[in-house]
């Protein structure tokens, strides 16, 4: 807008003509955009649950001492909801 000295409108106007002449661009832009955020939202979660099994697991760092009770239930369940709730956080 200031390096061209246009006011915002014709600067508008300009941007949406180079939109509409490169629309594969775009298309590509957006499509490659989404998949670093799916990307993103799915390394949060692995994340997300491999602190959780981490925490729950604690045996599985050599501490016996603090070991939890959880590890008698059902723990891939208590980390399968935590893998969807952290899903959902990243996704929203």
């Amino acid at each position: 807008m200031t390096i061209h000295g246009k006011d915002f409108f014709y600067s508008a106007i300009d941007s949406l003509k180079l939109l509409l002449h490169n629309p594969l661009r775009t298309i590509i832009v957006i499509k490659i955009a989404g998949f670093i955020i799916v990307i993103g939202i799915l390394a949060s979660s692995l994340l997300s649950i491999l602190f959780s099994f981490i925490t729950i697991h604690l045996d599985f760092i050599r501490d016996k001492e603090y070991s939890s009770p959880v590890h008698v239930f059902h723990w891939w369940l208590i980390i399968l909801v935590y893998f969807i709730v952290a899903f959902a956080v990243s996704w929203s």
